[in-house]
């Protein structure tokens, strides 16, 4: 599938940091890594993903899923183009 596929977004959405995916891929640039964790919440050393997004200790569904959806079009937005006649409000 290597002709089909460009890049690769890795989605690390638990409490921790995605610290094992971020050193993993670091230096892929074929590799995109997101993680979205809790801003109070490390086992260990925090490693730099491509977009790392603190969220606050006792976040709400309604903010975790408000934030997923914002980031989420906004790297979609970023890295791919629309198929013709597909519509803009994937994540609304």
């Amino acid at each position: 599938h290597g002709e089909q596929i460009k890049r690769i977004l890795i989605l690390d959405l638990d409490v921790h940091q995605g610290n094992g995916n971020a050193v993993l891929f670091r230096d892929n640039p074929d590799v995109f890594t997101f993680s979205m964790h809790c801003a109070g919440n490390y086992f260990s050393e925090k490693q730099k993903s491509d977009l790392d997004i603190e969220l606050p200790v006792n976040c709400d569904n309604a903010t975790y899923i408000a934030t997923l959806k914002y980031w989420l079009k906004l790297i979609f937005q970023f890295n791919t183009k629309s198929p013709e006649g597909s519509s803009d409000d994937t994540f609304d």
